[in-house]
């Protein structure tokens, strides 16, 4: 059994989140996430475990459906969003936000934390990348999480 990763410097995004629950970061404020993606199993006949080319496409799909968005929770209770033409309304406990809806991105996460992106990253690429072993999203230097299934 091989296990192989495609590295942090080479995958990733910038979005704008909040964590509705958390003092410090219920605030809109962005990150320069970076994505892991490791992959076990046994060569194939070519020599190779995965595709590296494919393996990144794939990843930097998710990528680009987030970089430069502001990232919200879907499944958060205290998220109500309201699509007004070409506007979303966001309201918080606290606050309300009017925004593009197209710099919006909803993703199905209770909270748009490091954990919840790489179980939300590991899930669609499940579905393209057999023996996906975890992804790791890192937030910031140091801060990283980590979900395998």
């Amino acid at each position: 059994m091989f296990s192989v990763e495609l590295g942090k410097a080479s995958l990733g995004f910038c979005a704008a989140h909040f964590l509705v629950t958390h003092e410090k970061c219920s605030r809109m404020h962005g990150h320069n996430y970076k994505v892991r993606v490791a992959v076990q199993g046994q060569m194939d006949e070519g020599g190779m475990v995965v595709d590296f080319g494919y393996l990144k496409e794939r990843t930097m799909e998710i990528c680009r459906e987030l970089d430069g968005r502001v990232i919200l929770a879907g499944e958060s209770p205290q998220i109500k969003c309201r699509i007004m033409g070409e506007e979303i309304e966001i309201a918080l406990p606290d606050r309300e936000y009017i925004l593009p809806v197209d710099d919006v991105k909803i993703l199905p996460v209770p909270a748009c934390t490091a954990e919840a992106l790489a179980r939300y990253f590991h899930e669609r690429l499940s579905e393209s990348v057999p023996g996906l072993a975890y992804i790791e999203i890192e937030e910031s230097p140091g801060s990283v999480a980590r979900y395998s299934r």
